[in-house]
């Protein structure tokens, strides 16, 4: 039983404290004033949650009063003559919010922490929050919700409140699954054949076999390669040495008959020849090279006056060119510009693109106008609507009459303003074609105008006459320096004659002296040549019997080698084969068990899917059998009058079907109870789901359950609450704000108010 709960800052309550006893407890307020927030608050207790918070229609810290930092509710309920006390607590924080909770027993705590304490809640009532739910707690105005259901959608509602749809969800989820391990297994089948996997393991057999005759072959092959390659090493080292010698034998052979050849031919060369000789050709060459370069510098000096001279003449001829260049192009853009003007000033076109620019300043501005008032007369139009109220114009009542009368007015107005500002149109749009052409020429005037008078100035500084005289001249000056040049070339080519046959002698001396110094050190080389050679111990039969041994230890070698490669991909080759072999088949027997496991699968699951079904079906009669019993039980202290002594409910294929029992014959409840009747029968079934779902809690919690009945209904339902109730439930909470359902006959009664308009809090009164 519970005995208290206490709310702090939950939604509407600031601090409430109710207390509770065995029997029907009252909650009656007007809407809005808290009375569900405390049946929420006795789900949230218990399980964490509530119905409007599981299906996420509130958040956390929605429950929390406004502007507080945290809410909390305690809960204190009986259980075996035990006193437990629940207290849970949702802090506010800048994530969002987070709740805590603890568990008392007689003031020693047992757990804490949210999921811990709702878990040894559950496992003590042995009800978890979705039975707390289905069988316990009726939401706002669902007292009768399952008799106003349509058939189909009564039947599912139905078997979830007895937890019945698992088994149709289960059932079908095997059926799936049945259906995805058939196609699998058809797949499989398909891949496999037997006669391959024995092909497969037949060639897996042979191909080892020759795997290991190969292994056998390359071990013998590599016992010989490893004797046969020792041998090949001492004589390639034999043959290295010998090769050895030869090549400095050779080689010297070869230098000492060079240096001996050299030798002679150096000293033909040098025979007769006197270094003094070559120290005159010398001198002479110093001397000639010495006055040819004091001609180079007096033909550079003149070089620089004839390129002065003839630059200055070439200034000369550049400018007559372009004087003359000038006074064609001024007379040409005078003569443009006179084409331009046509007998009228500057001044006066200026004029012309002014008055041009006015006009089209005025055609624009009148067109934007007319399209202000075509727009505002087809805005009218729109509005102007018969029976639709007042004319936007004059406010009178408009009529069918007047409206079509404005209507056309209002077309011939547009239909003149469109036609005149097609006009306007046309004009603006020849203004600006005269404006585009009056504007070029008036740029073009002003560019030929800006050059025509540096042109002239340019002109009216030159004199033709006296660059002429000067160019004259210039040119006198620049032959005389043309002849003097001539003759000093001529004497340069005769000296630099003489220097070019002076430089063959000193360098055929400076050669020769050369070769005499080199004779001397090739005949030193010759004799330390010599002297090396003698001392060479070679034998060139010895070195072709040590080669002939070593070529034919190679050939071995490479045969031996090319054997062993052929032999190891012969092997590689073969393991290879091997290793797909062994996947083949090992892939073969595991499609083979996996077809074998499939169909083993598909007989189970398909055994399982019947028994689902054969356990639905018992367990929902079994229930129903049950929920009947108990409402016969109930019904009579509900309901005592004789025309109706019995209620059950049958399932059909569709439909769970209430039924009454009128003098021995079973009528449907919808089409025969009144509106009393029927709140009886929907709360015998309430009381009767609590009893058989969960027997060993014996409590209803009922929120707003007189919806939708009449007052004669409501005072039957009122007595039955009082009176009846708390003889099959040992505690039930009824949440309402029909003021026709209080009774003094309620173990405790309380009054909700609240000031809605101000957002206060909840206030609480004992009735």
């Amino acid at each position: 039983m519970i005995k208290s709960i206490r709310l702090i800052n939950w939604r509407s309550h600031a601090d409430t404290f109710l207390e509770f006893r065995a029997g029907t407890n009252l909650l009656i307020g007007i809407m809005g004033a808290g009375k569900s927030s405390i049946l929420e608050a006795i789900s949230f207790a218990f399980f964490g949650t509530f119905p409007a918070l599981d299906r996420r229609k509130v958040k956390l810290e929605d429950i929390v009063r406004l502007n507080e930092p945290h809410a909390s509710v305690a809960l204190t309920f009986d259980w075996n003559n035990i006193t437990y006390s629940v207290s849970r607590k949702i802090e506010r924080s800048k994530k969002g919010a987070f709740a805590s909770a603890e568990l008392y027993k007689d003031s020693s705590l047992l757990e804490s922490g949210s999921v811990a304490v709702t878990e040894y809640i559950q496992n003590l009532t042995g009800v978890n929050y979705d039975l707390f739910t289905r069988a316990i707690y009726s939401e706002q105005n669902n007292l009768d919700y399952f008799l106003n259901l349509d058939p189909r959608r009564r039947k599912q509602e139905i078997d979830a409140l007895l937890g019945l749809d698992r088994f149709e969800e289960a059932r079908a989820n095997t059926v799936s699954v049945i259906g995805r391990l058939k196609s699998k297994k058809e797949g499989f089948e398909m891949r496999f054949e037997r006669s391959k996997l024995e092909a497969a393991r037949k060639d897996l057999l042979d191909w080892q076999a020759k795997r290991d005759e190969f292994e056998k072959s390359l071990k013998e092959i590599d016992t010989k390669l490893q004797a046969e390659q020792k041998t090949h090493a001492l004589s390639d080292s034999d043959f290295k040495r010998m090769d050895s010698l030869r090549q400095q034998h050779e080689t010297l052979s070869k230098e000492s008959i060079r240096l001996h050849a050299l030798q002679e031919s150096l000293a033909n060369e040098t025979k007769g020849f006197e270094e003094a000789r070559h120290n005159e050709s010398k001198a002479l060459l110093a001397r000639l090279l010495e006055e040819r370069q004091k001609m180079h510098s007096e033909s550079k000096t003149i070089e620089t006056e004839i390129a002065r001279v003839s630059k200055e003449i070439g200034g000369i001829d550049e400018r007559i060119k372009s004087s003359h260049e000038n006074q064609k192009k001024l007379k040409d853009l005078q003569s443009e510009l006179e084409s331009l003007l046509k007998g009228k000033t500057k001044d006066h076109i200026i004029g012309e693109q002014k008055d041009c620019e006015k006009k089209v300043l005025d055609s624009d501005s009148e067109r934007k106008m007319l399209e202000h008032e075509i727009q505002e007369i087809t805005e009218l139009s729109t509005k102007l609507k018969p029976k639709s109220g007042r004319c936007p114009l004059c406010h009178s009542q408009l009529t069918e009459e007047s409206a079509s009368h404005i209507h056309a007015e209002k077309a011939e107005e547009l239909k003149a303003r469109q036609e005149r500002l097609r006009g306007v149109c046309a004009r603006l749009l020849e203004h600006k074609k005269m404006l585009a052409a009056i504007a070029m020429s008036a740029n073009r005037i002003s560019l030929l105008s800006s050059r025509i008078e540096p042109l002239a100035h340019d002109l009216s500084a030159v004199d033709p006459a006296a660059l002429g005289e000067k160019k004259s001249t210039m040119l006198a000056e620049l032959g005389n320096r043309n002849t003097a040049k001539t003759g000093l070339d001529r004497k340069s080519e005769i000296i630099s004659e003489s220097i070019e046959k002076a430089k063959i002698e000193s360098s055929r001396h400076e050669n020769l002296l050369l070769k005499k110094k080199e004779l001397e050190s090739v005949s030193k080389r010759t004799i330390e040549t010599d002297a090396r050679l003698s001392s060479i111990r070679f034998e060139p039969s010895i070195f072709e019997s040590v080669r002939s041994r070593l070529e034919s230890s190679k050939l071995t070698v490479q045969k031996l080698i090319s054997q062993h490669q052929g032999v190891e991909t012969e092997l590689k080759n073969a393991q290879n084969l091997i290793k797909i072999l062994k996947d083949t088949v090992e892939s073969s027997e595991r499609l083979e068990k996996d077809i074998a496991h499939l169909a083993k699968l598909e007989e189970e699951l398909s055994i399982y899917k019947n028994a689902l079904l054969s356990t639905q079906i018992s367990l929902r009669l079994s229930l129903v059998d049950a929920i009947n019993g108990a409402m016969n039980d109930i019904w009579p202290i509900f309901y005592p009058y004789r025309n109706y002594s019995s209620l059950r409910f049958s399932v059909s294929d569709k439909d769970y079907v209430f039924e009454v029992d009128e003098h021995g014959r079973w009528k449907s409840l919808e089409s025969t109870a009144s509106g009393g009747e029927r709140a009886s029968a929907a709360l015998t079934l309430r009381v009767a789901l609590a009893m058989v779902l969960t027997p060993q809690l014996s409590w209803l919690i009922l929120d707003e359950p007189t919806h939708n009945l009449d007052k004669d209904a409501i005072c039957l339902l009122s007595d039955a609450l009082q009176t009846k109730i708390p003889q099959v439930v040992k505690q039930a909470f009824i949440i309402t704000h029909e003021e026709g359902l209080m009774g003094s006959e309620f173990a405790s009664s309380y009054r909700l108010t609240r000031d809605k308009s101000r957002n206060g809090e909840t206030k609480t009164e004992a009735i």
